[in-house]
Order: structure tokens, then sequence, then C-alpha cells
């Protein structure tokens, strides 16, 4: 990791081949597309924003060429990498300048909660797009189907459409968030190793960010609303992280053994979403409770 960040850094050529590079692998292994803008964040957090938007921009072109390549509107690569990188360039810049974790969660937070209004407001039939979406792209399997598959694959896509927006703003805030996390933790390695460690065991987002995911939850469970259950995703998914790093802080002070990390990780895989909703829950009830502060008090 310590190689690759001094990769990145040693100039605008070698930043734009990694983000855009990983950016390619990303297509095939969707891992390596957080590793993308890691990149990008990384030049927001050492060289700065001004920096880490040339390599957006020369890295979207980049990718436009190989989309055209692929034989697809060169557009998609061009909006493809702005949406995957500028996220990542201003929360590093934001991190960097105020070198603050729960500024920049927080601004996560609301940036999600706003793009969720905004699809709402420009795009009413939004859920319905997403039905068309689907029907389109599994046309070859719809038609050769029996009328019942089709039938039961109409109703499937109609249950899960209302989620796809919530989905798709929660996996990008998500990416920006990690993809910062990795950065960091590159920039850790060359200057303060240890050290992200540290600040991410100490992650807190806030009370006031607890009190708005306790009420998106609530209205989601009461009107059951498309737009309400975006919002409880969005909110859920920042204080997913806040519980990791709860967990992670109780290991390292209580001296649990570093297994118990890697159980935590390995039940996510197999149990995705009860996992997510415990760890995002536990989050929640941290920013009320203050655990770690209560155990430093205790230890004390």
């Amino acid at each position: 990791m310590k190689r690759l960040a001094e990769f990145i850094l040693q100039g605008l050529p070698q930043a734009v081949l990694a983000a855009a590079g990983f950016a390619v692998l990303g297509l095939l292994l969707p891992p390596f597309g957080i590793v993308s803008s890691a990149v990008v964040a990384l030049v927001a957090l050492k060289v700065g924003l001004r920096q880490a938007v040339y390599v957006t921009l020369i890295s979207s072109t980049l990718l436009a060429v190989a989309v055209l390549a692929m034989r697809h509107p060169p557009i998609i690569g061009i909006l493809s990498g702005m949406a995957q990188w500028l996220p990542a360039a201003l929360l590093g810049a934001l991190l960097g300048r105020t070198v603050s974790w729960t500024l920049v969660m927080q601004a996560a937070f609301v940036t999600g909660i706003i793009a969720i209004f905004a699809l709402y407001l420009l795009f009413p039939d939004i859920d319905r797009f997403w039905v068309e979406t689907f029907k389109q792209l599994l046309q070859p399997a719809l038609q050769q189907g029996s009328g019942q598959e089709a039938q039961a694959i109409g109703k499937g896509l109609e249950s899960v459409a209302p989620l796809m927006t919530g989905i798709l703003v929660s996996a990008f805030v998500l990416t920006a968030l990690l993809s910062l996390m990795l950065a960091r933790s590159m920039q850790a390695a060359l200057e303060n190793p240890g050290g992200f460690a540290r600040e991410f065991q100490a992650l807190r987002i806030g009370v006031w960010p607890a009190g708005l995911a306790i009420l998106f939850v609530v209205l989601a469970t009461l009107t059951g609303a498309p737009w309400a259950n975006a919002l409880a995703a969005v909110a859920m998914t920042v204080f997913l992280l806040q519980g990791f790093a709860l967990v992670h802080a109780m290991v390292a002070r209580i001296g649990w053994p570093k297994g118990s990390i890697i159980g935590l990780y390995v039940l996510l895989v197999i149990f995705l979403t009860p996992v997510v909703v415990v760890m995002a829950s536990l989050g929640v009830i941290d920013a009320f409770a203050d655990f770690r502060r209560r155990l430093d008090g205790a230890a004390e």
C-alpha cells in the first residue's frame, strides 16, 4: 500500500494511470473501482482539490475512449468517471482541510439525502423507470420463458424497483466513504503508520444525524413510501460504518481476539442484510450512548 501511494503521488501522469487503470479493472472486479476512487481521494488529501479534479477530468476522458472502443456512447464513460471520482475528490479535500471525520461523514450523509430528494423531485416516475429498465435488460429471458415465469419476473421487478433509488444512492455514498478511508490509510502508511486505525476507531457521526436516521426509519416503516425507504437506506449505510468503528474500538481497547473482527466480516458476507441492520442500529445507538467514552471512563 505504501508503494502504491508513493507511485500515485509521483505526479499527474502516475495518478491518472492508476485511477484509469483501476477503473478498467473495476469493470471486471468491482472492488477495484473503490481503489480507483481512492487514488483520486489520496491526491485530494495530499496535493489538493485542483490536482484531484485534473486527475478526474483526464481519467474520465480516457474512460470515455475505452467505452467508445467497446462500441458504447463515450458519454457513458465521462459520466461514470465523474460520478465515481468527483465525490471522492470533494470528500478528500474536505478531510484534508478540516481533519474531521465527523464533518466528512455528515457531509456524505446530507449529500445522500439531497440526492434522494432531487431524484424524486426531478423524476417523479423514477420507480417506473427502474421497472422498464429491468424489463429491457431481461427481455431475452422474458421472451424465452413461459407466461407464468414472465409474470413472476414482472411481479419481482415491481417489488424491487421502489428500492433501487435508495440502493443506488447508498452505494455511491458507501463507495465514496470507503475509497476515502482507503486513501487515508495509504496516506497514513506514508506519514503516520497506525494513524488511520486510531482515526477509524474514534469515528463518530453525531447526534442529529442519528435522530434523522431514526426519523427516516420510522417514516419508512409507517408509510412504506419509496422515498422514505431510500432515505432510511442512506442513513443506515452511513451509520453502518460507525457500527464497525465501534466494534474495532472495542476489540482494541478491551483486548478481544482479533479473530472476532474477521468473524464479523465473514458473517457480513454470509448474512448481509441482518448484519447490516444490526451494525447500523449499533452505530445509531452509539451516537447517543457513546460507548467508547463510557469505556474510557470505566478504565480510568
